[in-house]
């Protein structure tokens, strides 16, 4: 797999990575909201899939650890 440049370096790119970043942000909390839907239980209380986090390892392996947090505080206060 090839590994995209998506380092804060390159000041031209700083739109896209906004853009990207709302949109995994979208993608974690319709995540977030299909896994509420689904009716699954390991039975004990409280244990989730955690479908959502899966838009915070994308973020982390193309952002790098700060937007990844950024995207995950703001999953858990949006939802």
């Amino acid at each position: 797999m090839l590994k995209k440049n998506f380092s804060n370096k390159n000041k031209s790119n700083t739109g896209y990575q906004i853009a990207l970043c709302g949109c995994l942000l979208a993608f974690a909390i319709l995540l977030g909201y299909i896994e509420f839907l689904i009716p699954f239980s390991f039975g004990i209380p409280g244990v989730k899939l955690g479908l959502a986090n899966l838009a915070v390892v994308l973020c982390f392996y193309m952002f790098g650890d700060k937007q990844a947090f950024i995207i995950c505080i703001l999953r858990i206060l949006i939802s």
